[in-house]
């Protein structure tokens, strides 16, 4: 038979996977909500924690560095590593993105990105 071992960093993988699209959807889901947010932030609050993402999808890549990608299909999958900070609970409403209320996000009140790149298949 088989061997049906799963390791530990594919379980995680997927995990942040699954996380990046539940992001990118809560990203370009409404309308009403800051755009340009994917620029990379300096990381100015050693007390907000931090979530690494590897982002798959089919949309195509922007040329704006802020957006990473449009709304239209692209041609073959595209991947990205993206690093949010969430500020502490004590600023923020459990629960609830911390939208920037102006750009450039501060990660000491809002979910800010602090590292995104653009990764081929191979380094994905």
């Amino acid at each position: 038979m088989g061997n049906c071992f799963v390791s530990l960093s594919t379980v995680r993988r997927i995990s942040n996977v699954l996380l990046a699209s539940a992001l990118v959807g809560l990203l370009w889901g409404c309308a009403s909500r800051p755009t340009n947010v994917l620029l990379p932030v300096a990381d100015t609050s050693p007390s907000s924690s931090k979530v690494e993402m590897l982002v798959a999808t089919t949309r195509s890549r922007s040329s704006n560095p802020a957006q990473m990608y449009t709304g239209e299909r692209g041609l073959a999958p595209s991947f990205a590593e993206i690093t949010v900070s969430i500020p502490p609970p004590s600023v923020r409403k459990v629960g609830e993105v911390a939208w920037p209320k102006k750009l450039p996000s501060n990660p000491a009140t809002d979910f800010a990105v602090v590292q995104a790149q653009e990764l081929t298949l191979e380094t994905a």
